[in-house]
Order: structure tokens, then sequence, then C-alpha cells
């Protein structure tokens, strides 16, 4: 077993290069694995033998080869049993894992995180078609448009709830087959996604007032919707949305936030930070988001301490607020703010 857990018999799919000399030596009995086209091999023990042909498993001892530590994708050294959450962060990845996944985890795979992950394409993803257990999904930052083909494999999982698609490319017809086959989604971010308008924000409020699940929505950093298209989602389903960040929205306008105004119980976090609001938009948010926990403002130049006290009066359920880089605030403000709890 000390054998086993050394470097040097690592078993390993792809990720991360372990810079070390490639072993030579071929053994009598003729177990061993060859790199494909590299060429290189390494001794190989009888144990190692029946684990490497199950799982395809390559060596990489080369610098020009990237390789994930295989405990990634298994619970146990052994590889014998599939991992329930696959966290891929950062790696790079190719087909080989995503056969592994698919052949091994189809029953078992519940949270999947490829943020930022290299070399990730939509053939690898169609390797995970249909996973029946996967619940939180995300894909930001991963380069790979949502295209039509991508929107299909989405609403291949009927379990999923959380979904992050954050910088992903994005049209009305791939975005509204997400929406339309991704039933029981609780939580949806689109973080900066280019091609994200109000033609895909009107298929996402269509969607929510059928499904009635959705209650967490991340639409910061928008740059392509308008204040019609935010006014549509916000009028969906006023009484089930738990959390709301319209942080860094540079195209909306006092107009999309009327619809605070509207009486939304649930609403337990709000993130407007880094937003040109008026006074006015502080007044609609006491009035709508009593039952507010959490509340950030950052970067809000307009508040001011009138704004901040009355939010203290108002707001009685709030655990945070965030105001910092608020010019026009002072510390009366900030007192008579906690004098008003």
């Amino acid at each position: 077993m000390d054998d086993l857990r050394s470097g040097s018999k690592l078993s390993s799919i792809a990720g991360r290069n372990p810079s070390r000399p490639s072993s030579e030596g071929v053994p009598k009995n003729g177990l061993s694995k060859t790199l494909g086209s590299r060429g290189s091999s390494r001794p190989m023990s009888r144990a190692e033998a029946p684990l490497n042909k199950k799982f395809a498993l390559e060596f990489a001892y080369d610098l020009d080869s990237i390789i994930l530590p295989e405990c990634l994708c298994f619970f146990d050294f052994l590889s014998m049993k599939p991992a329930d959450k696959m966290d891929l962060r950062g790696w790079m990845v190719n087909k080989s894992l995503f056969r592994v996944a698919g052949e091994n985890g189809r029953n078992n795979l519940g949270t999947l995180l490829l943020d930022d992950s290299i070399g990730f394409t939509v053939q690898m993803f169609e390797l995970i078609r249909g996973f029946q257990k996967l619940k939180v999904l995300s894909l930001a930052s991963t380069g790979m448009d949502i295209t039509f083909q991508a929107a299909q494999i989405l609403g291949s999982f009927p379990r999923l709830m959380e979904l992050n698609i954050s910088y992903c490319r994005v049209d009305i017809t791939s975005f509204s087959i997400l929406c339309n086959t991704c039933q029981n989604l609780r939580q949806l971010i689109c973080q900066s996604c280019p091609g994200l308008d109000d033609y895909c924000l009107q298929a996402l409020a269509a969607c929510m007032q059928r499904f009635r699940r959705l209650q967490s929505i991340d639409l910061s950093r928008g740059l392509e919707y308008s204040d019609e298209g935010f006014l549509t989602v916000l009028g969906a389903t006023p009484k089930l949305l738990t959390r709301l960040n319209m942080s860094n929205s540079t195209n909306l306008t006092s107009l999309a936030i009327t619809a605070l105004r509207s009486k939304m119980p649930g609403l337990l976090h709000l993130d407007m930070s880094e937003m040109k609001l008026v006074q006015t938009c502080f007044e609609w948010i006491t009035e709508g988001c009593t039952q507010l926990q959490v509340l950030i403002l950052s970067k809000c130049d307009n508040l001011d301490d009138d704004a901040l006290v009355r939010i203290g009066t108002k707001c009685l359920h709030l655990q945070k607020i965030v105001v910092n880089k608020c010019d026009k605030l002072s510390d009366f403000g900030v007192s008579n703010f906690f004098a008003g709890e």
C-alpha cells in the first residue's frame, strides 16, 4: 500500500503536472501503460493492471502533460466508489476525465464545479448528458457558449436545482430552451453573460411564472438588458424571490427599481452595489422589502444619512448591511441607523 501511495504509483486521468522523470524499464510480464502518441511507459504491477484497464487511465511524466488527481473523481484511493461531488475549478480537463465520469458517476454525481476550468467543450459536456442526480452545476468562466446543444444537455438533468453560467455567451433560442427544460431550478446565476438581453429575461420571467420554483437570481454586471426586461423578471413571482443580485447593472435606471415597491415578503438578500440610484430608490426598498436580512449598497453615491436612517427604521430584520465607499454617509447617519433599530 505504501508503494501505491507513493508519487510514482499515482494513477490519474487529466490535470496537473507531476514533474518526474519517465520510467523506461518494461517488466518481463509485459504489464505496462503507454502514453498514447507520446510512447513513454513505466512498470506496472499486476494489481494495477485491472484498475487501469477498467478506467482507461493515462500516465504522464513530462512537462507537456497535465494530469488531474484521481481522488477528485472517486471517494477511495482504489477508485472503486465514484464521488458524488467533482470540484474541477481551475483545472485543465479533457475527454478522458468526462468519459470516466460518464461511465461511473451517472447514478452518483450530484455536484459538478467547473469554474475557470481550461479546455472544457460541449463535446465533453455531451459525455455526462442525462445524469439523474446532478443538482448543482457551475460552468462559470469556462469559455463554453450556451449553444442549442449545450442547452439541451442542461435540460437533460431532471434534478438540476442550482446553475451558474456566468460569463458564458447565450442567445434567445438557447436561453429559452434552458428556462423551459430546467424546471426544478431554485438558483440561477448569470453574471455578465454576453447576449443576455430583454428577450432572454422575458423568457426567464415566463418560466418563473409557469414553474414557480426559482427563488434566487443573480443578473449582476449585465450590459445588454434594460429596465423593461428586468421589470418582467421582478414582476413574475415577487412573493417567491428570496435572493436578488442586480449589482453593477449599469443599464438599469430607477424605473427598474420601482418593482421593489411591491410586497416581497420572501426577499432576504438584496445586492444593489455600484448602481446609480436616486433617493426615491431607497424609499422603495423600505416599502416592499421589509424582511431583508442582508442589504448590500456599496459604492452607491447617492446614499445619504436620511436614507440610511430610513432603512434602519423600516427594515427591522437586517442582520448585515454593506455601505462601504458611500461618500455621503457620516457618523450621524450610522449612529441613527442603530438608534432606529
